[in-house]
């Protein structure tokens, strides 16, 4: 028969998909099939859609690994099916953690693509390309490391010196009025940290500690008092004559001295001690605040008694027992105690502006 040739009461010949094939289930005639007496307008049509259902069997098929086979057209010409799949995957590069590698994928996103490959992206880290969308080949991708981290400082601010004058204080006497303190303030940084490197820091939390007081220091300007001229030795006198034995004493009466007085003694008491005359005008400032240098002052609250205001008044025993009338007793006593607990009097002058007290 010739290559168009058929059998009149045979359908037309429709090509067979191989044994196992996915596309055997999807053909519809067979050349099996029993005769179909039909005109040759007929069967040319028959014959391209039977042609056209074989292709589209191939077409829709999902099996890369089906075999290839000759479909015979309407025209009886083989068609050669190729099952073989484009190459769909891309290759980028990503510099992470310091370090550069190339990535080749077949993930449609961003995101996907970076996870396949075993690099993670955290929440706050920044990524040059939307994780969401498609990959594109050869793209170079960037993924910078943010962090976080809190730093507490400790800001100090340095307290100030203030000189003032003062008439009541002797020129060349400087006191201690006012001890200065440094300021302190606590405060919270919320730090941005990229690849490790501080990027920029937000201020959140400010405590202060302590407030800065300036120190204030008291310059005299007063003109010190002339030291009273020293009482003349008394003439010796002859012995006088035996005389009937006396009655026993009366108590011992207070010495009265003036408060110029008491100042000469303790004037001449300070320059045996080997101290400058700007310890004396710290002495005289001292005393004038404790007793206004009354040698009979006493404290009615605390007991404290002299011209040192001793506490109690009894201490002062151990230098005589005049104590309570005798102000040169008192204020031997005095320098004593200044020396052995401040040193100088313009220590314990210092100590008193401090503390109210010495």
């Amino acid at each position: 028969m010739g290559r168009h040739s058929r059998r009149p009461d045979q359908a037309p010949a429709i090509v067979q998909a191989p044994e196992g094939s996915a596309f055997r289930a999807k053909a519809a005639w067979s050349t099996e099939s029993p005769a179909i007496p039909m005109s040759s307008r007929r069967y040319g049509a028959v014959a391209a859609l039977a042609a056209a259902t074989a292709l589209s069997a191939v077409a829709v098929s999902t099996e890369s690994t089906a075999p290839a086979y000759a479909v015979a057209g309407a025209f009886g010409a083989p068609l050669q099916i190729v099952t073989d799949l484009p190459d769909l995957s891309r290759a980028f590069t990503v510099e992470v953690d310091g370090e550069t590698q190339e990535v080749t994928t077949t993930a449609e996103t961003w995101g996907r693509a970076l996870s396949e490959a075993g690099i993670r992206v955290g929440h706050d880290d920044r990524v040059n390309v939307d994780l969401a969308s498609a990959v594109e080949d050869g793209a170079a991708v960037t993924i910078e490391r943010v962090s976080y981290e809190t730093v507490v400082d400790e800001q100090v601010d340095e307290f100030e010196t203030i000189r003032r004058e003062d008439p009541t204080l002797e020129k060349g006497t400087e006191t201690v009025t006012t001890e200065g303190r440094s300021g302190v303030t606590r405060v919270t940084h919320r730090v941005t940290l990229v690849n490790g490197e501080e990027e920029s820091r937000e201020q959140t939390i400010v405590v202060r500690k302590a407030d800065r007081v300036d120190e204030v220091i008291s310059v005299g300007t007063k003109e010190p008092e002339a030291a009273p001229e020293p009482a003349p030795a008394p003439a010796t006198e002859a012995p006088a004559p035996a005389a009937a034995a006396a009655p026993a004493p009366a108590p011992a009466q207070p010495v009265v001295v003036s408060a110029g007085g008491a100042k000469g003694i303790a004037q001449q008491m300070v320059a045996g001690k080997g101290w400058s005359n700007s310890e004396f005008q710290c002495l005289e400032t001292l005393w004038e605040r404790e007793s206004n240098w009354n040698h009979l002052a006493q404290n009615p609250s605390s007991g404290a008694y002299g011209i040192p205001q001793a506490l109690p008044g009894g201490k002062m025993a151990s230098h005589g027992a005049d104590w309570r009338t005798n102000p040169a007793t008192q204020i031997a006593w005095g320098l004593d105690y200044i020396q052995g607990r401040y040193g100088t009097p313009c220590g314990a002058l210092n100590h008193s502006y401090a503390r109210g007290w010495y």
